[in-house]
């Protein structure tokens, strides 16, 4: 049985038991009041057998109580999975047909060529129906960005957008589903000064995305992962990152060396996802890579290296109990003020080019929050989320 098959399996039993929980609760005996014909409230609960004393009383009749329909089990197990499966499905390559309307431009303050559109199905499983097209480049390819994605995935750590092919306009290219309830680390706009979004780093939740974005960004080769392609939920904290294409360029193999937008290897990782790498077979990875994306030869194989230095670091981590909520380590209390601390206070490291970066996207946050001028430009405006 495939692994694939197993997760469907339990989750249609998941739904299955919901629904029984929830029909159980409901067939329960309720007490609702009624009025009767002298005005007076009584209750529709079967009353306790009594001694008959021969009278009637005509005036303290019970109207009929109108009987509640309940859908049956199966149908409500049916909506459920309707819900489930009314978004495209993951892979399907969309094209003009699926627009409600037009794309529309997104103007100068974008880097690249890229388009906003509303589309008639949610794209993703967060039931986003707004997406950005940016067709293929020199430079950008959509192969990448998808091969990203699909890494992600198949790894259980999903910390970007779920990107896919798209072809619109006669262009092919990659869509990105919109970020709901977001905002950037920082927006750079050609006509604004740079603005610098104050996220509240210390949120468990949020120290473990950015780590396991980091994480994901290593094994994939990403060299422009800076602050306006990490977007937090300004409700919940939960990290995605975004404009994932230009991923497994040739000059990020060694994932032990920082670039200007790259941190290199995290320090700190999660135990769940630690885990999850160290299971994971590097053969098993390698098949997943020749069937499921397009990638060339040597992106491939240089994905095969960084993925397997990854595995490693993480095993020496978990040799020294180091993960984050690992038994019996330093951080086994997991995510919290221990973890921000040790992250923002990590001595910063030297790039290739001998420029100072942060050795965590942890840190890169608080000093862009705190000390902008130095790593995000001189003109800049700290704005409250």
């Amino acid at each position: 049985m495939s692994r694939r098959f197993a997760c469907l399996l339990l989750f249609a039993l998941f739904i299955v038991v919901g629904c029984l929980a929830t029909e159980i609760e409901s067939s329960k005996k309720t007490v609702t009041p009624i009025k009767t014909a002298s005005g007076k409230t009584k209750s529709n609960e079967i009353p306790k057998a009594k001694h008959s004393t021969g009278k009637s009383d005509s005036s303290a009749k019970q109207q009929p109580v109108p009987a509640v329909k309940q859908r049956s089990l199966l149908s409500r197990v049916t909506d459920k999975l309707r819900l489930t499966n009314r978004r495209y499905k993951s892979g399907k390559e969309l094209k003009d047909k699926h627009l409600e309307g037009e794309l529309k431009a997104m103007g100068k303050d974008s880097s690249n060529e890229t388009f906003k559109g509303k589309y008639k199905k949610p794209l993703d499983k967060h039931g986003a129906t707004t997406g950005f097209f940016k067709p293929d480049t020199v430079t950008s390819t959509s192969n990448t960005a998808v091969a990203s994605s699909k890494i992600g995935k198949h790894l259980r750590i999903n910390p970007t957008t779920a990107d896919r092919y798209a072809t619109h306009n006669d262009k092919k290219g990659v869509l990105s589903p919109e970020v709901k309830d977001a905002k950037p680390m920082i927006e750079s706009k050609k006509t604004k000064k740079v603005k610098v979004y104050k996220h509240n780093l210390e949120n468990p939740k949020t120290q473990k995305g950015l780590a396991k974005l980091q994480l994901h960004d290593a094994i994939t080769g990403q060299k422009d992962r800076h602050g306006g392609n990490i977007y937090i939920n300004t409700k919940t904290g939960k990290v995605t990152g975004i404009d994932n294409d230009y991923a497994f360029v040739k000059d990020v193999k060694q994932v032990d060396t920082p670039t200007d937008r790259y941190s290199g290897l995290p320090q700190q990782v999660d135990v769940k996802h630690g885990k999850r790498l160290m299971r994971e077979d590097t053969q098993k990875f390698k098949k997943m890579l020749d069937n499921e994306t397009d990638l060339d030869d040597n992106q491939k194989k240089n994905t095969v290296e960084r993925f397997s230095a990854v595995k490693k670091h993480v095993k020496e981590l978990h040799q020294k109990k180091m993960l984050v909520g690992q038994k019996g380590g330093k951080y086994a209390k997991g995510w919290g003020k221990d973890t921000y601390k040790d992250a923002i206070n990590e001595p910063t490291v030297k790039d290739w080019e001998g420029k100072d970066v942060a050795r965590s996207y942890v840190q890169r946050a608080h000093l862009e929050q705190t000390n902008t001028a130095k790593y995000v430009g001189s003109k800049h405006k700290l704005v409250d989320v």
